[in-house]
């Protein structure tokens, strides 16, 4: 696939938009609810990069894309083995853009599951303890995340999985979307999705969606329109994974369950609360910990 059309981008533009800062782009690597990832070449350094462009933000103002590109810069700041590097960010003809590393031989999370292969229990849990510390590391530099799912964990052929895509990141306290949703939302928490204020705990609930997903192959909520979808984050409550997939263990449901509290403060805390109980999971202790509880419960 070529160049990317600029009508089929932002719904305006007349040409096909061949040229990112120094970057020629090339062909399209994949695309979500916030833009369309390209592959780029630098012209004078001809060495290859990620390039995704935010095509709704050409439609949202002036002030939308200021604080975008705000948020977005400060994301190259970041600097974590588990973290895909962010190396540019800036605008062209009013188009926002992210120049990202290119891991060619790597594939996401998501791409797992599109090929209907779960993960195993400990293998999920140890993948996501991974990511929770790249998003705590986040965290601790003042920024959310607010798009945590499959897509965004690329697994390179080392196989340790690396957080991407930084490009609806905000800073701490700061956040509230005043009534449009900013995110995928199968994978929102319920503050997300109706557009309050968020802190650590709405990653927090990210993480919990995707090790669902892992674990079963779909996130927690599910329906036809994003309104049905809504309805179900906020009021009802998420099926136990081991409902959906028979064998799981207590302590999976457990994890998985605390993160999905519809109330923050039922959450774990933070990324950093959660790690060691997703390390417990992957070693077998956590299991047998609960196993324990559970056989003690008077009957």
């Amino acid at each position: 696939m070529g160049p990317p059309d600029r009508r089929a981008a932002s719904g305006r533009w007349t040409a096909p938009l061949e040229q990112v800062a120094n970057y020629t782009l090339g062909a399209e690597l994949g695309r979500g609810a916030a833009g369309v990832v390209y592959q780029g070449r630098h012209r004078l350094l001809d060495r290859e990069a990620a390039i995704k462009l935010f095509p709704a933000c050409d439609r949202r103002g002036k002030a939308k894309q200021t604080s975008f590109l705000r948020e977005v810069k400060a994301a190259t700041k970041l600097s974590h083995p588990n973290i895909l590097p962010t190396f540019d960010a800036g605008e062209v003809d009013g188009l926002p853009y992210l120049v990202m590393e290119l891991v060619p031989d790597g594939e996401t999370f998501q791409r797992r599951l599109d090929r209907d292969e779960l993960f195993e229990p400990r293998e999920a849990a140890r993948a996501m303890a991974v990511v929770a510390r790249a998003v705590h590391y986040a965290h601790s530099e003042g920024l959310l995340h607010r798009d945590l799912k499959p897509a965004n964990v690329l697994v390179p052929a080392d196989g340790v999985p690396r957080l991407g895509d930084f490009g609806l990141v905000s800073e701490r306290g700061e956040e509230a979307s005043h009534g449009k949703l900013t995110g995928t939302p199968p994978y929102m928490s319920p503050e997300q999705i109706s557009g309050q204020a968020l802190d650590v705990r709405s990653d927090v609930y990210g993480l919990g969606a995707t090790l669902y997903s892992l674990l079963t192959g779909a996130p927690p909520f599910t329906a036809e329109g994003v309104v049905e979808l809504a309805v179900k984050v906020l009021e009802e409550e998420p099926e136990a994974p081991s409902k959906r997939r028979p064998g799981l263990s207590p302590a999976l449901d457990e994890v998985c369950l605390r993160c999905l509290n519809k109330s923050p403060d039922d959450r774990y805390r933070d990324a950093a609360a959660l790690e060691p109980d997703l390390e417990r999971v992957a070693s077998g202790s956590l299991f047998q910990k609960i196993s324990r509880r559970l056989r003690r419960k008077p009957i």
